[in-house]
């Protein structure tokens, strides 16, 4: 039987089978680790050769490897369409309930209040979800932007 060390792999040969990094960039990296006792995740980074996304991934992948069954394995992300800038207007609920005709009217108007009340909760969620995905892609922007400025050499 296979143990858990056996199916380790170290996270600078993931990183390298992702296609993240070279076998020279990890070479080099793995030189200044051995003479600065730096984390090789920090090294990659301060140099600029990954991201901060980048290296979690890569530790998420070496710890399905020591365990597969704590995690199930990762869903491919469906394709999202590009966020509407505004939300389409919730859509006015039927008027086949008629609060006059039924005998009920106060169950008739809760009933159609609480259709408009889940219509507006639609399209707030709608909203959210957008600004969520905005956010997302601000977030990634300026992490490649961090990274960019931390390999850029110190001058002064």
């Amino acid at each position: 039987m296979e143990t858990s060390a056996a199916r380790r792999r170290p996270v600078g040969m993931i990183l390298v089978e992702a296609g993240a990094i070279t076998v020279e960039d990890l070479v080099t990296a793995l030189a200044e680790q051995r003479k600065t006792r730096r984390r090789l995740g920090e090294i990659l980074i301060d140099s600029g050769a990954i991201t901060w996304l980048q290296l979690a991934e890569a530790i998420t992948e070496q710890a399905r490897d020591l365990d597969p069954g704590a995690a199930p394995p990762p869903q491919p992300a469906p394709a999202q369409p590009a966020p509407p800038k505004t939300p389409p207007p919730a859509p006015k609920p039927p008027v086949s309930v008629s609060a006059v005709s039924a005998g009920r009217p106060d169950i008739e108007v809760m009933l159609m209040e609480r259709q408009r009340a889940f219509l507006e909760l639609v399209a707030v969620t709608e909203t959210l979800r957008s600004t969520v995905t905005r956010l997302q892609d601000e977030l990634a922007q300026r992490d490649a932007e961090i990274t960019r400025l931390r390999a850029l050499p110190l001058t002064g």
